[in-house]
Parts: structure tokens; C-alpha cells; sequence
């Protein structure tokens, strides 16, 4: 491995690690019996996160239709990228759900509806 490859390797490292702490800080509420299967479900979703942003990245680079040359001839197809794309994406929508799955109910106060009544409760009695 070159050292741009090992630069690249430590960047995309370090945005994984980034998704992670922003991830881990919204599913902190989760149970504590819950916790192990959070924190694996939040590293899998941070590891897709960013590889789906590079190949959607190398995919407005390269464009959805590729050129591949094919002995005397080339031959325009989908971009290699697109079917792992689509794949991946439909892994890691499935692993959010999981892992909202796991979060608590929201309390009454939680919900936009009780934070209302919250609201009017309290300008009632200012009021």
C-alpha cells in the first residue's frame, strides 16, 4: 500500500470515527441491555455512511454511464458502482431502522403534540 492509499486509508477512518461519536451521541438514550447491539449497529452505519459517500462521490466524478473498452471496440454501460450503491443503501436504511428500533419511546413532553401542551400550560398559568 502506497502512502496515499494509507493517507486515504486514515481519512476515511477518521470520518468513520467522526459518524460514530455523532451517532453514538444520538442513540445514547438507549437501554443499557440494548447497548452492545446499539454500538455494533452504529459502527456498521457510520462504516456504510462513508463508503457511500465515496462511491457516490466517484460516481458524479465518472458519471452514471461509463465507457469500457471491449478489444476493438467500447461499449457504454451503468456505472460499476451503481448496483453496490443501491445495495448499500438499502443495508444501511435497514440498519437505521434497527437502531431506532432501539431507541426508548419518546416521553409525552418528547413529542411535538406535548411540548404544545406544555407550552400552553404554561402560558396559562403566566398569563
Amino acid at each position: 500500500m502506497g502512502a496515499c492509499a494509507g493517507e486515504e486509508l486514515k481519512t476515511k477512518n477518521a470520518r468513520i470515527k467522526r459518524e460514530v461519536k455523532i451517532l453514538a451521541k444520538i442513540f445514547e438514550k438507549v437501554e443499557e441491555n440494548r447497548r452492545k447491539s446499539a454500538e455494533k449497529l452504529i459502527d456498521r452505519a457510520a462504516f456504510m455512511l462513508i463508503l457511500l459517500e465515496d462511491m457516490e462521490e466517484q460516481i458524479k466524478r465518472e458519471g452514471l454511464i461509463v465507457t469500457m473498452q471491449q478489444g476493438d471496440y467500447t461499449i457504454e454501460r451503468a456505472h460499476p458502482l451503481l448496483e453496490k450503491h443501491v445495495a448499500m443503501a438499502k443495508n444501511y436504511a435497514m440498519v437505521c431502522k434497527q437502531l431506532e428500533g432501539l431507541l426508548p419511546e419518546p416521553t409525552a413532553l418528547e413529542t411535538e403534540a406535548g411540548k404544545r401542551l406544555a407550552d400552553f400550560v404554561a402560558e396559562r398559568k403566566t398569563g
